[in-house]
């Protein structure tokens, strides 16, 4: 990714440990957290001079990028199961989701997705 532009977006790539909820809320939706997060609402934040931290899915990467916004994506790369578990704990104590399933997903997220980290971050 050699032209970053003016916008800037940081995605967090993950096994998702939760459904997430768009802050500052989506302009013009009525549906209390809908898990989509809008251009606009990306472009609102940047206006701001702020930076939008997202935790979204590669296929959102992948039209970030065609919208040529270039996100920064830093994926949280497990070390083991026992790693997930203590996320998931600290991050998301309600969370009934197996720590084998996470890890095994987010296992097969670096394999198939690698191109669109710009960095890994171990846990």
């Amino acid at each position: 990714m050699s032209n970053w532009g003016t916008a800037c977006v940081c995605c967090f790539v993950t096994a998702r440990l939760s459904s997430t909820e768009s802050e500052p809320r989506d302009a013009g939706t009525d549906q209390k957290n809908s898990g989509i997060i809008r251009l606009h609402t990306i472009k609102q934040i940047i206006d701001r001079d702020k930076h939008a931290v997202l935790d979204i899915t590669p296929n959102a990467v992948d039209r970030l990028n065609y919208a040529q916004w270039y996100p920064i994506v830093v994926f949280l790369n497990p070390d083991s199961k026992h790693g997930v578990k203590n996320m998931r704990t600290r991050l998301c104590p309600d969370s009934r989701k197996s720590a084998r399933k996470l890890y095994e997903r987010a296992l097969k997220l670096r394999k198939n997705n690698h191109h669109l980290f710009t960095s890994e971050s171990s846990y």
